[in-house]
């Protein structure tokens, strides 16, 4: 069975899959591993998807700064957004992202059991 090494090259490090299809990928193993379901599995899914989504504004969106107001990020997203990048932004963010980094380490941790049990 193909091991970390494998799974980190092949799948995690390549460009032959972009970032939406490693997320359904990942989605889709924590559901055949049946690591969570219902609400914490729709959780899991947001969190991931507003991340990707505040990743990718920053790396394609355009930064503005008015001297008068917060700043803000215009980006594209299904439709054109404009978020200001306000301290609750900020904080808001960094809670989201410690939740996801939670999840995923009790995800790990699974899968390390689950593995070594094999």
């Amino acid at each position: 069975m193909p091991g970390r090494d494998f799974f980190n090259n092949h799948i995690l490090n390549t460009n032959a899959l972009g970032l939406e299809n490693k997320r359904k990928l990942f989605l889709e193993m924590v559901k055949e591993l049946k690591f969570m379901d219902g609400k914490e599995f729709a959780n899991l899914d947001k969190l991931i998807a507003d991340l990707i989504k505040m990743r990718n504004a920053f790396a394609h969106g355009k930064i503005m700064a008015l001297s008068d107001s917060d700043p803000s990020i215009s980006f594209f997203s299904g439709t054109p957004r404009n978020i200001l990048l306000t301290e609750q932004f900020w904080s808001d963010l960094e809670r989201d992202f410690t939740e996801l980094d939670k999840i995923i380490n009790v995800i790990k941790t699974n899968l390390l059991k689950k593995f070594l049990k094999e």
